[in-house]
Parts: C-alpha cells; structure tokens; sequence
C-alpha cells in the first residue's frame, strides 16, 4: 500500500538520504505502475520531472526531479557506476519486482502493489516520451545479444536473469525500446500474454522473435512449448525441430490437440502433488527451496510456455479446447503454465477471466481505436506508423521487436547450443497407428490383453486386459468394415488366449475358423446360433449382429430369430462360449443384450453416441483410425 508521502526536498538532500526515503521499491504484480504513479506524484511536488524506466525515458512538466526506475541491480540510468546515488545531483530510485526477492538490494522503503492505483491510459496522458521517434524501422535479431544470437553469452545456464541476478523467470529481449533493449518475462510480468495486431503489423513474427529468444536463452529443462496454430500451422513450422517444442498443434488433427491438453492437465496434477510434497506453493518457491537444500529437494519442472497464433479461430471453432485451455491457464501463475494468445482482433475473443489472468500486453498496429483499447486501455496503438514490428507494451511504452530472419538457421543454433541436454517428454507419446500383439504383449507379461489404453502419464499406455468374458464392438454403420476387422482380430486373440476353436459369421473367410456362415444364409445362421452351445466351448464371431438378425427376422420370423439370440445369451457363460459380435449402427442396445457383454470397444465420437451408447458425454474425444472407447 502507498501511504507514505514522499518528500523531494532539493538539490541539499543527497540521494538515499535525508527525511524522505530516495531508493523506494515496489513489489506485486502492479509494481511498474504504482512506480509511474510514484514518478507522478514527485513531479507534481517539484513543479516536473524526468523520469528513466528500462523501457524509455519520459518528461512530466519541467524537469526538475530525477528518477530512475529500473528491476536492475546496477542502476543503467546512472552516469556513474555503482550503487545508486553516485551522481552529485539528486535522483529518487525506484525499484520494482514481482517478489520481494526480485528486487534491488538497495531499496530503502518497499511498498506493496496489488493492483496498479490507476489507469494505464493514465501515464500516456501526462507523460511526454523523450525518444520515441529514435525508434529504429529494423532491429536486426544480433541487437539481442549473445544469448538470443545463439552463443555464450549472458544467460547460457538459464540460472540468471537480464539484470544479472539469480531467479527463476523466463526473461527473454524481444526487442529495443526508447530506453534500450526490452526483455519480457513471464515469469516476473505474467503469468500470461496477450499480442494483437492487424494484418501486416508484423504480429506472427514478433512471436516468432519472442520464442525464439526465449528457448534461446533458457535451456528444454527449464522452458519447453506448446505451440497451437489453427491456420494450418505454417507460423510455428520453423520452431517443430526445436529442441524446447514438445508438439506443434493444428486443426488437421484436433485429436492431438485434446490428447495434448490431456497430458497437460495430468502434468499440472502431478506439479500440485510435488508442491505438497515439498511444502511449497509455487515453482519460484520450488527453485528457492532447491538452491539451498539440493541433496533433498529436486529441482523444479520446466515452465510450460502455450502459445497459440490466431486464437480468436481457436474461440470460434473449438470453443470447447479454448474453454479447457484456460481451465489450465487459471493455474499457471503456481504450476509453472503460461499462455501467449496472439490474435489480429481481441474484441469478444477476449472473455473477462482470461483478461484478469494477463498481466503482458503487446499491441502492434491496430485498425481502430477501439481495438487498441481493448489491449492497451487507450488508442496508442492505432497510431502506430506502417513499420512491421513496432509495437506499444501496456505500461512500458513502444517498442521495435527485433526480425528473426531465417528461423530455421536460429533454430540450428540454439539445438546446437542445448542438444548435449537431452530432453524427456512431458507425457507419454501416442500409441503406434499400426499395433501388433507382440507389441501389446509387450506392455502385458501375462498375455491376457485386448489393446492399450492411451495414457498420458509418465508410465505410457496401459494394457486392457481381458477377463474372459463376451466382447461386443459398436460402431457407425459408415464403419461397419472397421468394425468387422476388429471382431476378426479380437476374436483370434481370444482363441489364442484360450485355446478355443472359432465359428464366424462373417462375409469373408479366415484361415484359423473351424466353420463359417454368411449373414444372407438365414437358415446357416439359425443353425449356428441354436446349436453354438452344444459345441462349446468356443468363440462365436459375428462381424455384423444386425445384419444376422434382420436376415432371420425375414426368413423365419421375429419370434424365432429372438429366442434363437436369447438363447445364446442365457447359455454361453455355462456352455464355455466367448461372444465376440459387432453392432455397426447400433449403440442402444437390444433389452435382451443389456449387461451380457463385459467388455464394449465403442467408436462413440459424438455427444448423441455417447449418450445411446450409456456412456459419460465428457469421455467423448476425436478418436484415430485404431482407437475406440473401452467400457
């Protein structure tokens, strides 16, 4: 809270001395601008000031106050080096930080600031940039540094921050601003982002700048991306070799996109059990508790960075995978999750919740006002001149993000860098499309499984095993081949298990069954299905249910063809006889099949299936050619 007024007595008083304290600090996530508004109240004292910020310097009024406000150690506004107050003309120092350990040691009085005590509109109104039109048109990626440029420079063992001093933020310099070079953190500025911008503003390569010098300057073990793009994917094509990007995510396959936030979701589960654990509440705790105590406490997980392009489409086509998202999102802040949501037009893509959670935002060159409102809180945006890349940051002012160039050649660079590493996968990778049972065995030493679950956990898919009993498939009549493939290749694997000969019913013949019937020989059918439990025990395959019962229906009538089916199911768990049927169109089940079969493999890929079919809606997923539900 500021309930201290700060008094600038004049040239007589020496920087952090005198009545007033000169080397403030400001901490909590609206730091930056409960700064601002202290720089304001001094200059509203003294009749002006001007006033140094990491991101340009500005002038209220007559300059006849000094202030430097910086998250640095080692004032860069001062003249001379060393601490702060070194000069002989009086400066007030404000330091700011999201934590307390974020900020300079030298601040003498530290308020906290919960939340910034007025607009960001408010500063561009009574603040005069000093060097905004220096600006450069091109930053050229080598302006970054070493670290960004791939070498090894500052920042090499991802344990320091920009300003030299150990932490445990994801800063990362994007660009130059009026006051020098800008880095974002997510960690101490976020947790999440937000980047808007028009058509040819530059908005897809800024975010290229931004991951790229990210991962550039910290190692996989410490950050590693998940990048969606739902328009086709070609922005985040020259990260997919990275060695941070654990899956580039597009609307070709949105299966991989809900499996993916699947993984995530176990991932944050498994970080909140740690926490408790260790006895921490976050990661920055985490990483603190490590440092001093590595032979007992492990070091944190990598911070996952989500970074989606164009997610106003992700809002409006998927909105389900959004709402998940930012499900997880709401977590980020202690787990170690951030968002970058980038997008041409925010308005009515951005929901009040996810605005409460982003603390960055970059707008780039902006239509209307109105959309630069709706980033920044006023219409700076809309003024900004056709320069790809230039762009205004909410409280920090305008910026040029530096040009990547040749991505591809970057991403070279920095796998060069941090390959030796290595690297796990946040979760366990997707079943093979093409699975054998050598493969499923594999999984299962005692040889009694079915399939894999796919399971996203460290341990990998899970064998379902089969307990013996009737199996039925379920699936659209558009799948009734897939459908009947299955029965083929699960009715084998139960004989082989069992030790069990197999009658099929069935349009196609197999090798390995001791006899067969076509579902048009109604009579062959009625035959089987009245005598299969004289002969048991055995496996009965049918690959089309309906299609048997319909053709016995017609032929013989509805009567018979029930009590024929009927008898099957009262006497094949005594008679030793394993079911092993499909239902292509079907998922209600007949009356008389209701709780026979053990064991469904259901191709349930909508919310109306799921519900004939008796199972929970929510389980409902984009399944792969190989993958159904197993119930």
């Amino acid at each position: 809270r500021l309930g201290t007024r700060i008094a600038v007595a004049g040239p007589d008083v020496l920087p952090g001395k005198g009545p007033g304290a000169r080397s403030l600090g400001f901490v909590g996530p609206a730091a930056h601008e409960c700064a601002l508004w202290c720089a304001g109240q001094i200059a509203a004292q003294t009749g002006g000031a001007r006033v140094c910020t990491d991101q340009g310097t500005w002038t209220v009024g007559a300059p006849h106050a000094t202030i430097h406000i910086t998250r640095s150690e080692a004032c860069p506004h001062c003249t001379a080096s060393g601490a702060p107050g070194a000069q002989d003309a009086p400066v007030v120092h404000c330091g700011v930080g999201g934590a307390f350990e974020d900020l300079p040691p030298w601040c003498e009085r530290v308020f906290t600031a919960r939340s910034a005590p007025v607009s960001p509109r408010w500063w561009w109104q009574v603040a005069t940039s000093d060097d905004e039109a220096a600006l450069p048109d091109v930053v050229e990626w080598e302006a970054l540094g070493a670290a960004a440029s791939g070498g090894d420079g500052a920042g090499g063992d991802s344990r320091e921050d920009s300003d030299g001093r150990t932490g445990d933020g994801l800063a990362a310099p994007v660009g130059v601003g009026t006051g020098g070079q800008v880095v974002l953190d997510l960690v101490a500025d976020g947790p999440h982002a937000l980047v808007a911008g028009c058509t040819g503003s530059g908005k897809s390569e800024a975010l290229l700048t931004w991951l790229l010098s990210l991962c550039s300057r910290h190692p996989p073990e410490r950050v590693r991306l998940v990048l969606i793009d739902y328009k086709g994917g070609a922005t985040f094509a020259p990260l997919s070799d990275l060695v941070h990007t654990e899956c580039v995510l597009t609307d070709i396959d949105p299966g991989a996109t809900a499996r993916a936030l699947r993984g995530i979701g176990a991932l944050l589960a498994d970080r909140e059990r740690q926490l408790a654990r260790i006895g921490v509440p976050d990661l920055r705790q985490w990483a603190l508790r490590h440092r001093t105590d590595p032979a007992r406490v492990p070091p944190p997980p990598a911070r996952i960075v989500i970074a989606i392009d164009e997610f106003r489409v992700l809002v409006d086509s998927h909105p389900e995978t959004m709402g998940v998202i930012m499900r997880l999102a709401a977590q980020g802040r202690s787990l170690g999750l951030h968002l970058i949501a980038a997008t041409q037009r925010p308005a009515g893509a951005v929901s009040a919740s996810m605005r409460a959670n982003i603390d960055i935002r970059v707008a780039l060159r902006c239509l209307t006002a109105a959309d630069s409102m709706d980033v920044l809180g006023d219409d700076s945006a809309a003024c900004i001149p056709r320069i790809p890349g230039r762009a205004v940051v909410s409280g920090r002012g305008p910026l040029q993000f530096a040009h990547a160039g040749d991505a591809r050649a970057l991403v070279e660079r920095v796998n060069g860098r941090f390959q030796s590493r290595g690297r796990t996968p946040l979760w366990a990778p997707p079943i093979p499309a093409s699975l054998t049972w050598e493969d499923v065995d594999a999984r299962c030493p005692g040889g009694r499984a079915l399939g894999l679950f796919d399971s996203v956990d460290s341990s990998g898919p899970l064998p379902v095993v089969w307990d013996g009993g009737p199996i039925e498939v379920q699936a659209p009549r558009s799948e009734a081949r897939l459908a009947a493939a299955w029965v083929r290749s699960l009715a084998a694997r139960a004989a082989s298990l069992a030790g069990l000969p197999v009658h099929h019913c069935s349009q196609e013949p197999v090798a390995w069954a001791v006899s067969r019937v076509t579902p048009e020989d109604a009579a062959a059918c009625a035959r089987l299905l009245e005598g299969v439990c004289a002969h048991g025990p055995c496996v009965l395959a049918i690959d089309d249910l309906p299609a048997v019962l319909t053709s016995m229906s017609s032929a013989m009538g509805q009567l018979r063809c029930d009590e024929a089916w009927k008898g099957v199911l009262r006497g094949a768990l005594a008679a030793g006889v394993v079911l092993v049927v499909a239902s292509p169109g079907r998922f209600t089940l007949p009356s008389a099949s209701m709780g026979v079969f053990s064991t469904r493999v259901l191709r349930a890929q909508s919310v109306d299936a799921a519900l004939h079919a008796g199972i929970d809606s929510r389980s409902v997923v984009r399944l792969g050619a190989a993958e159904a539900l197993v119930e």
